[in-house]
């Protein structure tokens, strides 16, 4: 036996292990004789009970598969540094929810989505004692999860090559299986934050004070995504947009008598063209606006006197390209220093020697497809790079090594669909609606991980991701492609065109 196998088998036998402990607390307090269906009489409280034990065992036994440990394994306190220790919490917070959610779905009286198995590769038969476990529906249902094939004479049977897969596809089975987009809560959420008519709302959103455009271009864009009607909001939002006009350089600032900034003209061009009124706005001044933000390098400043980054050079040419006006001179050299920003890696900086982040990369991306210039970089490493962000959790994180976050669902995400036009692999896609609809997805909007609060920023682009993953049909029971369509060139400039 390699190690490989052992580290499987250990790793089954001490999650059936736990499920046995589990049953011994139940006969701890009562035992009751078999029911005609095979299982022990138990009162509600007690099967609850039960359900949420094995909920936990399923639970520490999916993230120990994802993290190729053993069950249970934890680093010792000696050991952790002070983002470890956040990633820790972080991943407590996820298996908490995650727990909860398989707890139910052992409970359901549907519980098909928990015996879906492959049967690629070795197989390997676990030596457990299963027969205490045939006695408690929950832990019956708990050991039809953990194991590809359960033989009742022999026992407990895995298939080595494809063992994780299907552990994973049950996981996705059993969150999704009465999860929804709560589409009228979010609306309301949004609409919180906005005004159609009468004295303007005061809102504590100080903190944003330099992004007016950008609260105008989320909350209008979720709606837009969710389906609502934007144009009650069209003659506040244009007034907003207004108001944030420096006459002076050409652009848009973030509030009223800010300069002008590349991010929030960006934005502000988002919202004229989800509103159609585009023609409202001054062509020649923003383009004007644009080549004096140019530097000879590829680069564009962020503002009059400013830093430059990828990201400026994405905000430069989406707006221009919005405003079919994406000449020869703003596209010198952009191509050739956005190529000199992939790492080692395969992700792209937001500068030359900086770490790959997934953010920069999205716009480094864009920037080029728009251009068509795809050529410049190695895709194939960025695909790759790409498809190594998506965490334990089933979200992406920006870096490597940091922590997931609901906003890199949309950056990841999107930056694979413009390169390859599919998302990996439909096991790809619903982990990540996993993480969306389960540990992201509250009541009223999204957040960006558990344990904080939502917001407009996170919100915008959880549905943005799932917008992006409604274009492929690679994933059924999908819902959220009902909610609207979307096309390659809207992932690109990330905004919907009614």
């Amino acid at each position: 036996m390699d190690i490989l196998e052992h580290r499987y088998i250990k790793r089954l036998q001490d999650a059936i292990g736990a499920l046995n402990s589990a049953c011994v607390a139940i006969e701890s307090c009562t035992i009751s004789a078999l029911g005609p269906d095979g299982y022990r009489a138990i009162t509600d409280d007690e099967e609850a009970t039960l359900a949420a034990a094995c909920g936990d065992v399923l639970a520490t036994y999916v993230n120990a598969l994802c993290s190729n440990c053993d069950y249970g394994e934890k680093p010792t306190r000696e050991t952790i540094e002070d983002t470890i220790e956040s990633q820790i919490i972080v991943e407590s917070d996820c298996l908490k929810i995650l727990s909860r959610r398989l707890s139910h779905a052992l409970l359901n009286d549907n519980h098909s989505c928990l015996a879906n198995a492959k049967s690629l590769g070795k197989q390997l038969l676990i030596n457990s004692q299963i027969a205490k476990l045939m006695e408690y529906k929950p832990c019956h249902r708990a050991l039809e999860f953990l194991c590809d094939q359960l033989i009742i004479d022999s026992g407990p049977v895995i298939y080595l090559e494809s063992h994780g897969e299907t552990i994973l596809q049950k996981t996705c089975n059993a969150c999704m299986a009465e999860s929804s987009l709560m589409k009228q809560s979010h609306i309301c959420y949004i609409q919180k934050y906005l005004t159609a008519h009468g004295d303007a709302k005061r809102i504590d959103l100080y903190y944003l004070n330099c992004s007016e455009p950008w609260i105008v271009y989320w909350t209008l864009h979720s709606l837009c995504i969710l389906g609502a009607d934007i144009s009650l909001y069209k003659q506040r939002a244009l007034a907003t947009l207004e108001n944030c006009w420096d006459a002076r350089n050409g652009g848009y600032g973030g509030g009223h008598g800010q300069i002008a900034h590349l991010a929030t003209t960006y934005a502000a061009l988002c919202v004229y063209k989800m509103l159609n009124c585009l023609d409202r706005v001054n062509v020649g001044a923003i383009y004007g606006f644009l080549t004096s933000m140019k530097l000879e390098n590829g680069c564009f400043t962020v503002h009059k006197y400013g830093e430059y980054d990828v990201r400026g050079i994405y905000c430069a040419i989406a707006s221009a390209s919005m405003l079919n006006i994406l000449t020869p001179e703003l596209q010198h050299n952009v191509a050739e220093h956005i190529s000199k920003c992939q790492t080692y890696e395969g992700g792209i900086a937001g500068e030359l020697n900086l770490e790959a982040h997934a953010g920069y990369t999205y716009c480094a991306v864009a920037a080029l497809a728009l251009m068509d210039r795809l050529d410049v970089i190695n895709v194939e490493k960025l695909k790759s790079w790409c498809h190594s962000l998506q965490t334990n959790q089933f979200g992406y994180q920006g870096r490597t090594h940091k922590l997931v976050d609901a906003c890199y669902s949309f950056w990841v995400g999107a930056t694979i669909d413009i390169l390859t036009g599919a998302w990996g692999t439909c096991l790809n896609a619903q982990l990540l609606k996993v993480y969306l609809y389960t540990f992201s997805q509250m009541q009223q909007g999204f957040r960006d991980k558990p344990n904080v609060q939502p917001d407009l920023y996170h919100t915008c682009y959880a549905l943005s991701a799932l917008l992006v993953l409604s274009r492929h049909s690679v994933c059924e029971g999908d819902d959220f492609y009902k909610i609207r369509a979307t096309d390659i060139y809207n992932v690109l400039i990330n905004v919907i065109h009614y």
